[in-house]
């Protein structure tokens, strides 16, 4: 990677000069806001598409034959582990190693399924190729359920070695220095990966058929033997706990990899370049780990490593103490200018605060460090069991026997320049801004997960200008949520306007049957919505959000608005066919005619472009969100989405999409339950933990959230008169139609 694009990447990752940068680039990946188009992923096609593979990919069984080359690795490498582990000496020795293995593996295990989060979009949700990828995503965190993540699982294994509180949240492993750098590189490749599905779909597909052919990370799965039986082992398993079954991640992954390959034939070379590329990474990562891994069997190494992660500190103070006639902080100062700790770590062992062979006598331990003693709580427990171990292995006769051997190029010490040579996967993006020039075309691109900073910038220019006309003036409980939180008055509340939603119905509802071109035309205008139903939860599938207390209801009703992975009942495929029904053959949503078709207005677009650009802040407007959520899905319920039945069958048009949504959304058991139980979550979160001012005004902002659902008086940026409140209804395809979801 050239050096202007390695400092590019820093600054952008909050990395400094002299510091390594993926891990940095890892913390900046979780994050579904950041902006991920900064960067373009080079693959190494060329490299792994070269001569020796191009007759063993052109067989028929290429894909059994790579999914036998990861498995075989998989036991070999798994096998190296667990020799590695049976040199433990004591249970001491055999601690440090599950912990080393544990915390190495964290920044991946912890990210475990992440590479599918965008592999959903708009433009994927009617295809069976998006439907099943989201579908084997939905395995991958749990839907519907509260810490049932693969990440979640590996939690738990992380606490029960009392290691979870490095890993909550998943980004405060990055600042954690006694992780090697090298650890974060294969995790940052797939969460950047993850964040370009639209250019690097094969490449993904395969990466992550490898990783189901690998299953259980080898490092992880040696340790088995060590950590008392649990049932997160199962879960750890990417293949299935049996990978034969024809229903388990495996067989689905290559199932997708198979459906792919049928539609794309001339795909094959890519993906087999990139099964070979995740691979190979994963077998660079697995070593990186090896070797950190055995230099726990050797106490002095831990303890240099020890050393310089406190030296900074240890320079700022000790001026007074003397360790073989000099300050030791000049020792510390010294040992980091040179980077050698070898010379350090041997006067310290000649020294009176050692006692070799044996720490709990050792002034070191049994003092200074005390809860008496002058450094009480410098070092975590962590610290003193290798300090412990370190003493502990020191001959007793001959101190100076355990000499140091360390150089500059030790993994845990290289240059960000060294680091950097590591980063020839990555190039700087180039293009155009990409700003859309209206808003039909911020449509089109929108309905991709690809990014811009024009395109983002423009997003985030038109949610907050929505917002802000929102929020002007809201209407009285009649119409939104009351002022004032309180969940028993809010389920009331929900409950009284979906009774008066059904009353109004009951009142006037069999005499406001619409001609039928005014008809097909309110369905028309609201295809544009109901083509992306539930668009506003897109930003729920990230791994984080989606297994969250609060995301995890939110992704359930999107997964649910998609038909649970069945297309049969997929609320897009419906509304399709209800156009078909009327006459109207739209182009797919994938294509640019579909946003440029004539008879769709302006006006139109503005809901559904909103939808699309709210759903790309899932963190900055989460109150809004929630709020949004609710507002879609309660309305109609038991009203207009009955007239809208009623109007459909007068006609004899097709009513299923409208069936479906007048029970699902229901306010007992179905999504606006669902809704009202995201916000109480939420909302009692907040309440409990930042108190009632922001209380106060978190709840504000998910009113407003509500009363955005209704586009606000303004037409292609300008303010309408009040006059234009009916025409908008019609013209965007809501009021009688009843076409949110």
């Amino acid at each position: 990677m050239a050096e202007s694009a390695h400092a590019t990447l820093l600054a952008e990752s909050g990395g400094k000069p002299d510091e390594p940068a993926y891990r940095w680039l890892f913390t900046e990946l979780l994050d579904p806001e950041a902006e991920h188009s900064a960067l373009a992923l080079d693959l190494g096609l060329e490299a792994e598409q070269s001569g020796e593979h191009s007759e063993q990919d052109a067989d028929d069984g290429f894909l059994d034959q790579l999914e036998n080359d990861a498995s075989a690795w998989t036991a070999a490498e798994t096998g190296r582990y667990r020799a590695v582990l049976d040199q433990s000496a004591d249970a001491s020795d055999r601690n440090a190693l599950v912990r080393r293995v544990l915390l190495d593996c964290a920044p991946f295990a912890l990210v475990s399924g992440a590479w599918l989060q965008w592999t959903c979009s708009p433009v994927t949700v009617d295809t069976e190729l998006g439907m099943r990828l989201l579908s084997l995503y939905s395995t991958d965190v749990g839907v519907g359920h509260v810490g049932a993540s693969r990440a979640h699982a590996y939690l738990n294994l992380l606490r029960r070695e009392d290691l979870a509180e490095l890993a909550i949240p998943t980004s405060r492993l990055a600042m954690d220095r006694q992780l090697n750098d090298r650890v974060f590189r294969l995790p940052a490749l797939v969460l950047l990966l993850s964040r370009r599905p639209d250019e690097f779909l094969p490449e993904l597909l395969a990466a992550d058929l490898c990783l189901r052919a690998v299953g259980a990370l080898p490092p992880v799965f040696a340790l088995r033997p060590l950590i008392a039986a649990g049932d997160e082992w199962d879960a750890l398993d990417l293949g299935g706990a049996d990978h034969a079954a024809d229903d388990s991640p495996l067989a689905r992954s290559r199932s997708l990899v198979q459906l792919y390959l049928s539609e794309h034939p001339a795909g094959r070379a890519r993906v087999a370049a990139g099964f070979r590329w995740m691979l190979r990474n994963l077998q660079t990562w697995s070593s990186d780990v090896l070797e950190d891994v055995t230099t726990v069997l050797d106490p002095t190494h831990e303890m240099i490593e020890l050393l310089r992660f406190k030296a900074r500190e240890g320079a700022v103070y000790h001026q007074r103490y003397e360790l073989a006639g000099r300050p030791l902080n000049e020792w510390f100062e010294l040992a980091s200018a040179g980077g050698d700790f070898s010379p350090l770590l041997e006067a310290l062992a000649a020294s009176k605060l050692v006692r070799p062979g044996y720490p709990d006598r050792s002034p070191l331990i049994k003092s200074l460090v005390g809860e008496h003693g002058p450094m009480f709580r410098i070092f975590t427990p962590e610290n003193l069991a290798v300090i412990r171990r370190w003493i502990a292995s020191l001959p007793a006769s001959d101190v100076m026997a355990h000499t140091v051997t360390t150089t500059n190029d030790h993994p845990r010490t290289r240059s960000a320049a060294a680091s950097a040579a590591g980063h020839a996967e990555y190039r700087e993006a180039t293009g155009a801004d990409g700003e859309p020039a209206g808003i039909r075309e911020a449509f089109h691109l929108l309905t991709r997960r690809r990014d811009t900073p024009g395109l983002r910038r423009w997003a985030l220019r038109y949610v907050r200008q929505w917002l802000a006309r929102s929020s002007w003036d809201l209407p009285d409980e009649d119409h939104v949520p009351p002022k004032d939180w309180d969940p028993e008055n809010l389920n009331l509340w929900i409950h009284d306007t979906h009774e008066r939603q059904a009353v109004e119905f009951d009142a006037t509802g069999q005499y406001l049957i619409p001609p039928r071109e005014e008809l097909i035309d309110r369905i028309v205008q609201g295809g544009l919505r109901a083509l992306i139903d539930g668009a506003w939860l897109q930003g729920c599938t990230d791994y984080e959000h989606a297994a969250s207390d609060v995301g995890r209801l939110l992704y359930q009703i999107y997964w649910d608005e998609l038909g649970n992975g069945d297309l049969s009942i997929n609320h897009t495929v419906l509304y399709r066919q209800l156009l078909e029904d009327m006459g109207i053959n739209l182009p797919h949503v994938s294509a640019p005619e579909f946003a440029y078709w004539p008879g769709f207005r302006e006006m139109s677009f503005e809901v559904p472009v909103y939808w699309l650009t709210i759903s790309r802040f899932p963190r900055t407007f989460l109150p809004e969100t929630l709020g949004l959520n609710l507002s879609e899905e309660l309305f109609g319920v038991g009203g207009s989405l009955r007239q809208t039945q009623l109007n459909l069958r007068n006609y004899g048009y097709n009513t299923v999409f409208y069936d479906i949504h007048n029970t699902i959304d229901n306010v007992a058991s179905g999504h606006s339950a669902w809704a009202i139980d995201a916000i109480n979550t939420y909302m009692s979160a907040v309440a409990r933990t930042l108190g009632a001012d922001v209380r106060d005004e978190t709840w504000r902002r998910v009113r407003v959230g509500f009363y955005s659902a209704t586009p606000p008086f303004y037409v292609n940026g300008l303010i309408a008169d009040s006059g234009a409140a009916d025409s908008r209804a019609a013209d965007s395809g809501a009021g009688a139609t009843g076409t949110r979801s």
